[in-house]
């Protein structure tokens, strides 16, 4: 598959660690889609450095999370981990249904 048929998409994983155990874990996909994987790179950047500007965030230690929230009492923290995935573009996909209603129509 060429990479103009594809979109880049940035997934957010939260977990939550109570007592050093895995208690909660969610993946979001990030609204808005990147042409090149560059760009979602930059947008990832962006998003680790507003975290750590505006909230109680900080890098973590852990090698697979980007950025740590620690309680008070440390006994439950939060880590978020960022990734890009691919997904076809939306155009590629209307081109490619719009092709097997045309040959379903045909056969009819």
């Amino acid at each position: 598959m060429s990479e103009k048929n594809l979109n880049y998409r940035i997934k957010m994983t939260v977990a939550v660690y109570r007592s050093k155990k895995l208690v909660y874990r969610n993946e979001l996909v990030l609204p808005g889609q990147h042409d090149k994987r560059s760009e979602s790179r930059i947008q990832i950047k962006k998003e680790i450095n507003d975290r750590l500007r505006t909230s109680n965030f900080f890098i973590s230690p852990r090698v697979d999370f980007d950025l740590v929230r620690y309680t008070q009492e440390a006994s439950c923290n939060t880590y978020l981990r960022y990734r890009i995935v691919e997904e076809k573009s939306l155009s590629h996909a209307i081109e490619s249904t719009s092709t097997v209603d045309i040959e379903e129509l045909a056969d009819l």
